[in-house]
C-alpha cells in the first residue's frame, strides 16, 4: 500500500514549483530589452501528417516502419521524411524523438505569433511606440503578464501589496485611492487565485506566472483563458460600442453602455471588476477636454505600456482631483487650471497694452 506524502513534503513541493515559476518571469525582466528594430525570428513548420498511399490503412502503414525501440546499435534512416537518427539499445527511437521536437517546436511558434499579434497593432498605431518601456524586457511574457508587470516594481516575479500601493500612486492617485484600490487588487481579485497552495497568504502576494488564473468574466473577451491578445475582440469592442464616427476612442456613457452589455448572468465579482478596470482606465487616460478614452491608449494598456507612458507623464502633469489624482489641493496644476490661468495671463498683457496705448 502507497503511502501518502506527507503535509511538509506537499508543502516544501508547492513551495519549489512556484519558486521556479517566479525565477522565470524574473529572468525574462533582468534580461536586457531588446532592440525596437529586432527582426522576428522566422517560425518552425509545423508536423505534417503522413500521406497514405490508395488502399492503405493505417495498420499496414505501422507494420511497414521500422520499430521505436531496437536492440541493434547503428545509424537508422526513416523511410518517411528525410531527418535520420541514431539509436541505441535501451533508448527512445528516432521517429518518436522527431515527433516531440515537431510538436513543441510547433507550440512554441504559436505562442510567439499569438504574442506577437499585440506588439504588431500597437506598432501599426504608434509607429514610434516602444514595447519595451523604462530599459524592462518584457520579452516572452503573455500580454497579460505584461499588463500587470508594472505594478511589479522591483521586477522580481511577485507583486505585493506594498508595489500596488506605489503603482497606483506613480500614475497619479491620491493616497486615499491608491491603498484602497491596492486591497481590492490583492484581497478581492488577484492574490489567492494565482496562489500556488490551497492554503491563503496573509502576505497577499500575486504570481504574475499565474496571472491567467485570475481572469474575470463579463469582460470583453480581449484576453483569452491564457492571457493571450485576442485583436477581433478588440476591434468588435470599439465598432459594438464606440459613439465616435470614426470608432477610435469611447466615452463615459460608451464604458457604460459596454459594460452593460458584456455582463453574464449571476456574475456578480466579473461585474464590479469591469466596471472598476475601465473607470480606472479612463481617469487616468481619457482626454481632459473632451472625456474620450482614445482607442491607441486602451491598446498600449494591454500590454502595460501605458502605465510606463502615464508615469513618466505625471513627473509633469498631475492627475486631476476629480478623477482621484494628487492634484486636489493644488488645483494650479491641473489641466483646465493650468489652460484657464494661461488665458488669464494673456488677457491681463492684453489690457495693459490697452491701458498704455491710451495713456499716450
Amino acid at each position: 500500500m502507497e503511502i501518502p506524502p506527507s503535509i511538509p513534503a506537499v508543502s516544501k513541493r508547492i513551495k519549489a514549483k512556484s519558486q521556479r515559476k517566479r525565477t522565470d518571469v524574473q529572468a525574462v525582466f533582468a534580461s536586457p530589452p531588446p532592440s525596437v528594430h529586432e527582426p522576428e525570428t522566422e517560425q518552425a513548420p509545423a508536423p505534417t501528417e503522413p500521406v497514405l498511399a490508395p488502399n492503405t490503412t493505417m495498420a499496414s502503414y505501422e507494420q511497414q516502419q521500422p520499430p521505436e525501440n531496437d536492440a541493434d546499435v547503428g545509424p537508422k534512416h526513416s523511410s518517411y521524411g528525410s531527418a535520420s537518427t541514431t539509436t541505441r539499445s535501451g533508448n527512445t527511437g528516432g521517429s518518436s524523438a522527431l515527433a516531440a521536437a515537431a510538436s513543441n517546436s510547433s507550440v512554441a511558434a504559436y505562442k510567439a505569433e499569438q504574442d506577437g499579434i499585440l506588439e504588431r497593432a500597437i506598432a501599426a498605431r504608434s509607429p514610434s511606440h516602444k514595447t519595451s518601456t523604462n530599459n524592462v524586457n518584457t520579452r516572452g511574457l503573455t500580454p497579460l503578464q505584461k499588463h500587470v508587470g508594472f505594478w511589479d516594481r522591483n521586477k522580481d516575479g511577485v507583486i505585493w501589496p506594498w508595489e500596488t500601493y506605489a503603482g497606483f500612486y506613480a500614475l497619479g492617485f491620491n493616497p486615499i485611492i491608491s491603498f484602497t484600490s491596492a486591497l481590492a487588487f490583492h484581497i478581492l481579485h488577484v492574490s489567492y487565485p494565482t496562489h500556488d497552495s490551497w492554503v491563503p497568504n496573509p502576505l497577499l502576494p500575486v504570481t504574475i506566472a499565474n496571472i491567467h488564473r485570475a481572469k474575470h468574466g463579463s469582460d470583453t473577451e480581449t484576453y483569452d483563458t491564457a492571457g493571450r491578445f485576442v485583436n477581433e475582440k478588440f476591434e468588435n469592442t470599439f465598432e459594438a460600442y464606440s459613439s465616435r464616427p470614426k470608432k477610435d476612442g469611447l466615452t463615459f456613457s460608451d464604458i457604460t453602455t459596454m459594460w452593460g452589455g458584456n455582463r453574464n448572468v449571476f456574475d456578480f465579482v466579473g461585474w464590479s471588476f469591469q466596471f472598476f478596470l475601465w473607470t480606472f482606465l479612463w481617469a487616468l487616460a481619457a482626454d481632459p477636454v473632451t472625456g474620450v478614452l482614445s482607442k491607441e491608449d486602451v491598446l498600449k494598456q494591454y500590454d502595460g505600456t501605458l502605465y510606463y507612458e502615464l508615469e513618466d507623464r505625471r513627473k509633469t502633469t498631475k492627475l486631476p482631483w476629480y478623477r482621484g489624482g494628487t492634484g486636489f489641493g493644488s488645483p494650479a496644476s491641473t489641466p483646465g487650471a493650468t489652460k484657464i490661468k494661461h488665458t488669464a495671463r494673456k488677457v491681463a498683457q492684453d489690457v495693459k497694452q490697452g491701458v498704455g496705448l491710451k495713456a499716450q
